[in-house]
């Protein structure tokens, strides 16, 4: 009688191997787990949590960019803010100079009209003022530049004044030429007449508005005051009359006394609405960082695998492999006859 035994020797083989291949299979995930510090390599992984942590990226990444929105936003408007102290500074400079030297005489002209022209040069700067080629105070046209045009401004005021010098037109016609000057007369860029406005999303129902045009926030009104002192010089008492009085210049002086801080307490306002803008976002940031903080906890807890359970279970299934080999080799060399003995 033959003996048939009961052990297949190329099924139970086989059924190793397999064996062999799936805990490979897991350890090459786990020591995919130990590298990346994720327990799945895609979304589908989580199974029925998939969506909660899809719905976790999509708010987390929302938040984000809110948060590079509030950064970038934040820079734009504290150098407009800097920007608009400097020309308020630049405004009661020249106040306090006109001021200070025109009480002497009407000799020290020449000295409110230096100081004026060092201001107005300063105020040029500030107007046009930009970040990464886009100027701050052009409102949406932001690669047009605001004061663009100085000389006109300074040959449109030279012939008012020359005029005015002449007797061709009377102090009060002069000011009120001054007061009439269009943004264009007065070197404004024209892109600023149809400009719109500048605003970011910095939360899911909040869009900022922190638009602050060259042409509406003071500055222009500094520039007409600034370039009409600048091109003053002293009267000249033989051409009177037609020409100016010591009068007349008082008046004129006057006038740009009053014309400067009238515009400096415009471009105050400018900067203490910014401040109001810069307080808003502060609150919103805190606010999304807090948020920010929770979804990277929350993603951390549904996403991360312990890196200490990782390595226990690597430790383990490589005993548990090795042992499956052995068993394999001792599997492949048995025969027949060394089963019946």
């Amino acid at each position: 009688m033959v003996y048939t035994p009961g052990l297949s020797f190329y099924g139970t083989t086989t059924t190793q191997i397999s064996r062999l291949k799936s805990l490979n299979t897991t350890l090459v995930d786990l020591q995919r787990q130990l590298t990346t510090q994720k327990a799945y390599d895609n979304i589908s992984g989580f199974g029925a949590q998939a969506y909660s942590v899809q719905k976790l990226r999509t708010d987390k990444a929302q938040m984000d960019g809110f948060l590079t929105n509030i950064s970038t936003v934040t820079t734009r408007i504290e150098v407009m803010s800097t920007s608009l102290q400097q020309a308020s500074d630049a405004g009661r400079m020249m106040t306090d100079a006109v001021s200070n030297f025109y009480k002497y005489g009407a000799t020290d002209v020449e000295t409110v009209s230096l100081v004026a022209r060092q201001q107005l040069d300063l105020m040029r700067d500030v107007a046009n003022i930009e970040i990464d080629g886009r100027y701050l105070f052009s409102g949406s046209a932001t690669d047009a530049e605001p004061f663009s045009n100085y000389g006109q401004l300074d040959l449109n005021m030279q012939n008012l004044v020359s005029d005015w010098q002449a007797g061709t037109i009377t102090t009060a016609q002069l000011i009120s030429a001054v007061e009439g000057m269009s943004d264009i007369d007065l070197g404004m860029n024209p892109a600023l007449s149809s400009t719109g406005k500048v605003t970011t999303q910095i939360d899911k129902s909040l869009n900022l508005d922190y638009t602050s045009v060259a042409s509406t926030n003071g500055m222009k009104d500094l520039m007409r005051a600034m370039a009409l002192a600048a091109n003053l010089s002293p009267i000249d008492p033989s051409m009177a009359p037609p020409g100016p009085t010591q009068a007349d210049m008082d008046e004129l002086i006057q006038y740009v006394v009053d014309s400067t801080t009238a515009a400096t307490q415009k471009t105050d306002q400018g900067n203490g609405q910014l401040g109001v803008y810069l307080a808003t976002i502060e609150s919103v940031e805190d606010q999304h960082l807090t948020d920010s903080a929770v979804y990277d906890k929350l993603l951390i807890e549904k996403e991360n695998v312990d890196t200490t359970e990782v390595v226990a279970k690597i430790q383990s299934l490589q005993t548990q492999i090795s042992s499956s080999y052995e068993v394999t080799s001792l599997l492949s060399q048995l025969s027949l006859v060394n089963f019946i003995r």
